[in-house]
C-alpha cells in the first residue's frame, strides 16, 4: 500500500478542529496539493514543515510523517530541508515537533526536532518504536 501521508495529516487536522478557537492549524500546501489544483507538474519551493499549530497560546512547527515500518521510524523520510529549518528555528528558540503516525503501532507520537538531531548526532537513522514509547501522544487515527 502506498503511503501519501494524507490521511495523518488529515486526522491531525481533525483533531485540533475540535478544540475550536483554541487551536489554530495553518497548512503549507506540498507538491502533491498543488498539482492536484493545477493537474501538471509545478515547481514547490521547501515549506519548514507541513502545518504550524497554535495551541491555548504556544506555537509550533508540525511535520506530519506516517510509516508502515513495523521496527522503526526512519529518518529517511525527513527532507534534508526540513533538517535544516528544524535547527534555524529550534536554535531562534521555536518549538519543532515530528509528528509521526506508525499504522503498525496504531499510535502517533510526538517527536522533538532536539531527540531527531541528537540520535543524528550519534550516527544513528532511525528510532525503534520501543524508544518512542515516551512519545506516545492521543489524537485520532487515520482512515488509510
Amino acid at each position: 500500500m502506498k503511503n501519501t501521508g494524507q490521511p495523518a495529516q488529515d486526522a491531525f487536522d481533525a483533531h485540533w478542529a475540535t478544540f475550536g478557537k483554541s487551536a489554530a492549524v495553518i497548512p503549507y500546501e506540498d507538491a502533491a496539493a498543488l498539482y492536484g489544483r493545477n493537474k501538471k507538474a509545478v515547481s514547490n519551493a521547501a515549506k519548514p514543515c507541513d502545518r504550524v499549530l497554535i495551541f491555548r497560546g504556544v506555537t509550533q512547527f508540525c511535520e506530519i510523517k506516517s510509516t508502515y515500518d513495523k521496527t522503526a521510524f526512519r529518518f529517511s523520510q525527513i527532507e534534508k530541508g526540513q533538517l535544516n529549518y528544524g535547527t534555524k528555528i529550534t536554535c531562534a528558540g521555536g518549538e519543532y515537533n515530528f509528528w509521526v503516525w506508525s499504522y503498525h503501532m496504531r499510535r502517533w507520537h510526538k517527536l522533538p526536532f532536539a531527540v531527531v538531531s541528537c540520535v543524528k548526532g550519534q550516527g544513528r537513522e532511525s528510532l525503534k518504536w520501543s524508544e518512542m514509547d515516551q512519545f506516545v501522544i492521543a489524537l485520532a487515527e487515520p482512515t488509510a
